[in-house]
């Protein structure tokens, strides 16, 4: 066996990263298993910290939430059997009697309690919702209406400058009023037609649908060109 020198292995060690020798020391060493509780604080707690008395507040927050996986599993539940009892609802056909007194129940006007024509006080307590007289609460009808209420109330009086029925300043000659558009005119005042491009006109088969322009159809190719529209993957012969 070959001896190693106490100075080289010094030397390896210093140069060695510390995380490295963590790791070797802890597989080297014979250490009680660690579980959940016996584990030592990478950083140590100041003396204030443990002396630290925790506030109401602290307290509170720190007890653990309630457990409702219980609810949510019930509310799982209930949704399930909800959509297997409308699957049941749906898989089973009514009969035609059933059919008919549904349509019935549900054409059948809803009775009020008390007919919008009857002659009664139109403001009481007893009146409901559907009354077609609108309510107005005491408080309302012997309200005071303060002077700044009455003075937004009072209507705006008209400026002394404005005039109504006024004439248009700009005046139109007799010459616009009875001019005749010429056709040019009446030909531009149209507007354009725009062709959709979205679908294009049947035509004969062999005719592309794309027109090419006279000028693409008579283009040269220049040498540079046709070498880059040839294929990667080509041998020439």
């Amino acid at each position: 066996m070959q001896k190693v020198d106490s100075n080289k292995c010094a030397l390896v060690n210093s140069q060695m990263h510390p995380v490295f020798l963590c790791v070797c020391v802890h597989l080297h060493s014979h250490c009680r298993k660690v579980t959940w509780g016996n584990q030592e604080t990478i950083w140590s707690p100041s003396r204030t910290a443990l002396i630290a008395v925790p506030t109401t507040r602290i307290l509170a927050l720190s007890q653990p939430k309630k457990d409702l996986s219980a609810l949510s599993q019930d509310l799982l539940r209930k949704k399930h059997e909800g959509i297997e009892e409308a699957k049941k609802r749906s898989a089973c056909v009514p009969s035609s009697t059933a059919q008919y007194e549904h349509v019935a129940r549900l054409a059948t006007p809803n009775v009020r309690h008390r007919s919008s024509q009857a002659v009664s006080p139109p403001h009481t307590k007893q009146c409901e919702h559907n009354c077609p007289v609108w309510h107005i609460s005491p408080v309302v009808q012997n309200a005071v209406a303060s002077p700044r209420i009455l003075q937004l109330a009072q209507p705006r009086n008209t400026h002394p400058e404005y005039k109504s029925n006024r004439q248009v300043e700009t005046c139109i000659s007799c010459a616009a009023k009875s001019a005749q558009a010429s056709p040019r005119l009446e030909q531009l005042c149209v507007p354009k037609v725009r062709e959709s491009k979205l679908f294009y006109q049947l035509g004969h088969p062999e005719s592309t649908i794309r027109p090419v322009s006279k000028g693409a159809r008579k283009a040269t190719a220049s040498a540079r060109v046709r070498e880059l529209s040839i294929p990667k993957s080509y041998i020439p012969p």
